[in-house]
């Protein structure tokens, strides 16, 4: 809890002036670790990387960060953040690009257990940073803030990971090396910001006043001066110390599984038919098509079911086409395919329930959304039909009835 208005206002000056710094670079370090994942998607048949020989890259990493955390940090206490961490910034930037000219597993291994070295310092370095600038009652809260640049950096490096594969050929270069530049190149200007904004310390902080940066500094040399009262501890200490040790035993543990999900996750999601192209959509309705009396929930999920098979029929790239008409009597939705079609003896039962009809789909079970299709069309008195020719393509019909007095229960 804040005690005074100097506590408060310190506080506030951290937060938002030497917070930021370190989330941006933890951010930026989990983006240049896992952007390997989604890169994976084309890069693997690109350099010949077995399943094995990627999951072997991927741990290499570790094998660097763990042999090179402690040395790190050693220097980081005789240079300081404002130095060293701008400089491990720009390595393993340089380290994340190489990765763009990988040529095989060889070079693939030796990427990443340089990747390793040069980020080992980064996270204990921001704790440490966090001990030199913050009384410890507040460290623990602020360390949650910085943690959550993970889940952001997971989140924003998926959605900005699609469109850059598919820079596939711009520059000469394939869509995975693009991936490695991009995401690498910022990491280069965040270090440069970090040395020009960060402070050696808090008493050299030009944006707290004199008394602000005082108090501070006595309430840290305070506190540290009660810990060494405590007890001091050699690096050979901690190295040797089981607590440690367990706390490194429950890291592996966590970390095992979520950098092997982290690292796989993209591939099982595309096993499952999701691709890394777009599926262009056309919709073509008329502007005054006006409205008609029905489920609006029922009627929503027609149209996903229709499209949703659509797309999982239609080739990469292909165009599904969705139309929407209407005449004095019905709506009618449209939604056609380039797909393999749908043979003759399979189409007389293609609105059976417990069939799913999957033959051609990138996605298991395609074909179970037309017999709920169906369901819900009948339920507002409409109906169905399909049209299909195979090699061709598949349009699946709707027709809605505008006057809906004698189906009243549909919206039941």
């Amino acid at each position: 809890m804040i005690t005074d208005a100097r506590e408060a206002v310190v506080l506030r000056q951290i937060r938002w002036r030497i917070l930021p710094l370190l989330f941006a670079g933890y951010f930026a370090a989990y983006i240049d670790r896992v952007n390997v994942g989604f890169a994976a998607l084309t890069m693997n048949q690109a350099l010949g990387l077995s399943a094995a020989e990627y999951g072997l890259g991927g741990g290499l990493f570790f094998a660097g960060y763990v042999a090179f955390g402690v040395p790190s940090n050693l220097v980081l206490a005789r240079l300081g953040a404002r130095r060293w961490l701008p400089l491990i910034m720009v390595c393993w930037a340089l380290a994340s690009l190489l990765n763009a000219w990988a040529t095989g597993p060889t070079s693939f291994y030796a990427i990443r257990l340089v990747l390793g070295v040069a980020e080992a310092g980064l996270y204990p370095g921001l704790l440490y940073v966090l001990t030199e600038w913050l009384p410890g009652r507040y460290r623990v809260r602020m360390i949650t803030l910085l943690v959550l640049s993970t889940p952001f950096s997971i989140m924003l490096g998926s959605l900005i990971s699609q469109p850059i594969l598919r820079m596939d050929g711009i520059g000469g270069l394939a869509g995975w090396q693009w991936l490695f530049v991009l995401q690498a190149l910022p990491t280069i200007a965040l270090a440069l910001i970090f040395f020009i904004a960060m402070p050696d310390s808090p008493a050299t902080a030009p944006w707290l006043t004199p008394a602000n940066r005082q108090w501070l500094v006595e309430q840290l040399a305070r506190e540290r001066s009660k810990r060494e009262q405590v007890g001091r501890f050699s690096v050979r200490d901690a190295l040797t110390n089981p607590t440690v040790w367990l706390i490194a035993l429950a890291g592996i543990g966590i970390n095992f599984a979520a950098y092997g999900l982290i690292l796989f996750l993209p591939q099982m999601i595309h096993a499952l038919g999701v691709s890394t192209t777009l599926t262009p959509l056309n919709v073509d309705a008329e502007p005054q098509i006006g409205n008609f009396i029905g489920d609006q929930r029922r009627v929503v999920q027609v149209l996903y079911n229709l499209l949703a098979n659509a797309v999982g029929f239609s080739p990469h790239d292909a165009t599904v086409v969705i139309s929407a008409r209407r005449t004095d009597h019905r709506v009618t939705f449209t939604v056609s395919d380039t797909g393999p079609g749908i043979p003759s003896d399979v189409k007389d039962k293609v609105f059976d329930w417990f069939e799913s009809h999957s033959h051609g789909s990138r996605h298991r079970g395609a074909g179970l959304g037309l017999s709920l299709v169906r369901s819900f069309v009948e339920l507002h008195g409409g109906k169905v039909r399909v049209d299909s020719v195979v090699g061709k393509g598949t349009t699946v019909v709707c027709d809605f009835p505008v006057d809906q007095k004698a189906h009243r229960n549909a919206a039941e």
